[in-house]
């Protein structure tokens, strides 16, 4: 999956949009496939400043990732895919703590940052 940021003189906005669409559909379909096969659910959170992708095994999450702001659901799946294939090379699984009111107050102090 090759992604060309530059624009070519043949291809329209439109057609390199449509293009990342399908390669942000494809990496979603490809990250679902690799948590499956390793038993991890994920939810993501999408907010105005940002968001983040909790992954869990079995009921304890293992892992947290962040989102940049900007960030919508279509290009959430290239994240999801990265961390996807890390999360298939691991052999054991560490417990991270979650604390939601935590994730958000970060989150507003992370936009209020930039």
């Amino acid at each position: 999956m090759a992604i060309e940021f530059t624009p070519s003189t043949k291809e329209s906005e439109e057609a390199r949009i449509l293009k990342l669409k399908e390669d942000a559909v494809e990496a979603g379909i490809k990250a679902k496939e690799i948590l499956n096969s390793i038993g991890i659910k994920y939810i993501i959170r999408l907010y105005n400043e940002g968001g983040c992708i909790k992954f869990y095994k079995g009921s304890k999450c293992i892992m947290m990732a962040g989102l940049l702001t900007g960030t919508n659901e279509l290009t959430a799946n290239f994240s999801l895919y990265y961390n996807a294939t890390k999360l298939k090379d691991r052999k054991r699984f560490k417990t991270v703590e979650e604390n939601d009111f935590l994730t958000d107050i970060l989150l507003n102090l992370y936009s209020q940052l930039q």
